[in-house]
């Protein structure tokens, strides 16, 4: 379905569970339905040049490999399934790229079912004490260097684990023309990532 430069109508589009593709680009969309998740096999969503400010969870769309929100108003992306190969999500105005990916083998139904604010404030508040643990550690220079290494060795480990399961497929991402402050940390783990812009 390609509904470029025209406005969408009703809701009756979320009932075509059949359709694959699906193009929403360049009208004055506001906002989505969380019924955009009923379309399970989708493998490409385009919503781009619209005036959406946030997105519901697509984390439910696990066939989707290409999701471009380029030219909106997003300041922040949903949950995403790890199955995309393209985000396109520049000239939008996210201010930090923390993704939120859920694995299709995620067998943690509760962490699956939390909503996106409150998945924001769990990152937030872990990197807070994260934060707070680095400022800690610098003031307390009397701690061994062994132990230091060990906990580094366990927060990389870590994090290539969570790596490899969310972003083991994504090739192109495209971050253009947003609002960022700092380069994204989530980039350094894309080990398959080919085109960044």
């Amino acid at each position: 379905v390609d509904s470029t430069a025209s406005r969408m109508g009703g809701r009756g589009i979320f009932d075509l569970t059949s359709l694959h593709k699906l193009n929403l680009n360049s009208n004055q969309i506001e906002s989505m339905p969380e019924d955009l998740t009923r379309l399970v096999n989708l493998t490409h969503l385009n919503l781009s040049a619209n005036r959406l400010q946030s997105l519901p969870s697509l984390r439910g769309l696990t066939q989707l490999s290409v999701l471009v929100v380029t030219i909106n108003r997003l300041t922040s992306l949903p949950p995403l399934p790890s199955s995309l190969v393209v985000l396109a999500a520049g000239r939008n105005d996210l201010r930090r790229f923390e993704p939120v990916v859920i694995c299709e083998d995620d067998d943690d139904d509760d962490d699956a079912k939390k909503s996106e604010d409150e998945q924001r404030a769990k990152r937030s508040e872990s990197d807070k004490k994260r934060s707070d643990k680095k400022k800690s550690a610098k003031k307390k220079k009397k701690k061994s260097k062994e132990k230091e290494e060990g906990e580094g060795e366990v927060a990389a480990a870590e994090g290539e684990k969570v790596a490899e399961s969310w972003f083991a497929r994504l090739q192109e991402l495209d971050l253009s023309e947003n609002k960022l402050t700092e380069f994204p940390p989530a980039l350094l783990q894309m080990s398959s990532l080919t085109a960044l812009q």
